[in-house]
């Protein structure tokens, strides 16, 4: 055989083994679902989960990659998490050690494929083993704009280099506590402590993307997620299906208040069959707004958490009640007026903006206690 021909060969041999090698590495050997978890029982669970599956078959791994974990032996937990100090991490669990959990959980779980090059699943990947090392897993959670969920928009938008296009789509703007309502509908409890810690941020209207704070709405941000008409998301997969636990009866909110303003109006019968004025009365009703409008101050001045500012209900839970329990005998109807038109006011706010028929109810229960201050004051 000549020489050159020798050469010939090697050198298709080099090429096909090449051509051979750059086919075997743009083989798609990686799968990435996103995952989303139906809501749980206990209130840090209470709006669902979102979590990246990502499947190497080439190494026959299955991990799933989660961005609410947290510990509960952290020191101070709840005062950090009040603070908004508290660090929430990037886990990475075996795919059935997860399934197994929410089988435990009784949660559905939902899977959609995302459909991406394989060049875009290589970066995703890589970004999520990057940022699941030591130094990198622990963030300062938000819960409307840094969680488990927004962390994949961040993800999905930056590694792809991509623009999320949701915006340009219709979309009747919701405000946040109207998206947060339908999950705290069997919670009333839960809903009532949202509505009196939460400022003016939580009733403004959320864009498109910006409700991918909430799992099932991730979905929805990334299916108007586009590149020449192709969707980001495949066809839902419904890795369990579990039936929704029922809530136990509870007395709610509203009718614990109704209860409370009757009892109220029975013991302004009673002094006024008895010509007293029972100072006690107002001791009790007025301490609740007090210690709670010192709460909420402290919320707002000392917490990271922007949703705590602002807070409507500063005009009815208020530590400047206290003015009117310093010397009840005293004549002080300027005072009197003043706390009536207040909650007037926060009467009005709320049958507009927060809509609680609890906080509503409550701010009666003051008004009609200050009322009477009124006539009494009127007849000394």
């Amino acid at each position: 055989m000549k020489l050159l021909d020798v050469r010939v060969l090697i050198l298709i041999f080099l090429v096909s083994n090449n051509l051979k090698s750059n086919n075997d590495s743009d083989k798609i050997h990686l799968s990435i679902s996103l995952l989303t978890f139906s809501p749980g029982q206990n209130v840090y669970n209470t709006f669902g989960h979102s979590a990246i599956r990502i499947r190497d078959f080439q190494k026959g791994t299955d991990y799933v990659y989660n961005y609410g974990s947290f510990d509960f032996e952290t020191p101070g937990f709840y005062f950090k998490f009040i603070k908004g100090k508290l660090l929430y991490r990037l886990s990475k669990m075996p795919y059935n050690y997860v399934l197994h959990a929410a089988e435990k959980e009784k949660r559905t779980i939902i899977s959609n494929n995302l459909i991406l090059t394989n060049s875009e699943k290589k970066k995703i990947a890589g970004y999520l083993k990057n940022n699941y090392l030591p130094d990198n897993r622990e963030y300062l959670y938000d819960f409307l704009y840094d969680n488990c969920a927004t962390k994949f928009i961040y993800i999905i938008d930056s590694v792809t280099n991509k623009r999320l296009k949701a915006e340009r789509y219709t979309y009747t703007p919701l405000t946040y506590s109207e998206l947060l309502k339908p999950y705290l509908r069997h919670k009333p409890w839960v809903q009532l402590g949202i509505d009196m810690i939460s400022g003016r941020h939580l009733y403004s209207k959320a864009s498109l993307t910006e409700t991918g704070f909430l799992p099932d709405h991730l979905k929805n941000v990334f299916n108007y997620y586009s590149d020449n008409n192709k969707y980001l998301l495949d066809k839902d997969e419904i890795l369990i299906n579990s039936a929704t636990p029922k809530n136990p009866h509870n007395l709610s909110p509203t009718k614990f208040m109704l209860v409370i303003l009757l009892i109220a109006i029975l013991l302004r019968l009673f002094e006024l069959s008895r010509k007293t004025f029972l100072p006690f009365i107002d001791e009790i009703i007025l301490g609740i707004p007090i210690l709670l409008g010192i709460i909420i101050i402290l919320l707002w001045l000392f917490s990271h958490h922007y949703i705590y500012s602002w807070n409507y209900n500063l005009l009815w839970a208020n530590p400047l009640w206290i003015l009117l329990l310093v010397n009840q005998t005293k004549k002080n109807k300027t005072l009197i007026y003043a706390a009536i038109s207040l909650l007037i006011l926060a009467i009005i706010i709320n049958l507009i903006v927060i809509q609680s028929a609890a906080i509503i109810l409550f701010v009666l229960i003051l008004l009609t206690r200050l009322l009477f201050r009124y006539q009494l004051q009127k007849n000394l």
